[in-house]
């Protein structure tokens, strides 16, 4: 199995762990360069034949000045992933380990065609911390859904990849975030769709 994977930012990225649940699911995390970012936590699992399962990006959402890097992945008998890692905020550097179930990330909930593109609305909404996110893709393509704040800036990169016609479902979570209205635009052969959501603390 070869696998290569290359960032948004298209450059600066390294893997830095590997692990393999009981079932033969493969777990390689590192770090990446975002847009508009610098480097950031990135997590992907694949499944044992080498097909990208979903990929998570963590950004401490300190801007280009900051950055988060992994420094080794886990995985226990139940499945639960956990990163750990380097984050830094304005000058210090701290520990950051992230907990990650088999619900989160991209999932593709149905492999049958749909007859159009479609961007649904995000449930629960209001959410707090988290909320999940459908799409369905006509054709297989290349997919963007990205969530942006009230003045336009792009704050969360969900799916940045190609992707199999199907239904997909994608977690959102906000916990690094404030309260507020918040956009998700999905981007995907000709067909741009925005929603709005809304975080409550």
């Amino acid at each position: 199995m070869g696998k290569r994977y290359n960032s948004a930012g298209g450059s600066g990225d390294g893997a830095t762990s590997l692990g393999v649940d009981a079932t033969g699911n493969i777990y390689v995390t590192g770090y990446s360069s975002g847009n508009g970012t610098s480097l950031d936590y990135v997590t992907i699992k694949y499944n044992s034949n080498g097909d990208q399962i979903w990929k998570i990006v963590y950004d401490n959402g300190s801007g280009i000045s900051a950055y988060d890097l992994t420094k080794a992945l886990v995985v226990d008998n139940t499945g639960n992933i956990f990163v750990t890692g380097a984050s830094t905020q304005n000058i210090s550097e701290d520990f950051c380990t992230i907990k990650y179930t088999q619900s989160v990330g991209i999932r593709q909930i149905s492999s049958g065609v749909p007859e159009q593109f479609s961007l649904s609305q995000n449930y629960p909404n209001p959410f707090n911390p988290s909320t999940k996110i459908s799409y369905e893709l006509r054709v297989t393509n290349y997919v963007l859904l990205k969530v942006y704040d009230v003045l336009g800036n792009e704050v969360k990169t969900l799916v940045n990849e190609k992707q199999n016609a199907g239904t997909y479902e994608v977690s959102f979570d906000a916990s690094n975030f404030s309260s507020g209205s918040y956009f998700y635009k999905l981007v995907t052969n000709g067909f741009i769709e925005t929603k709005k959501m809304f975080l409550i603390k």
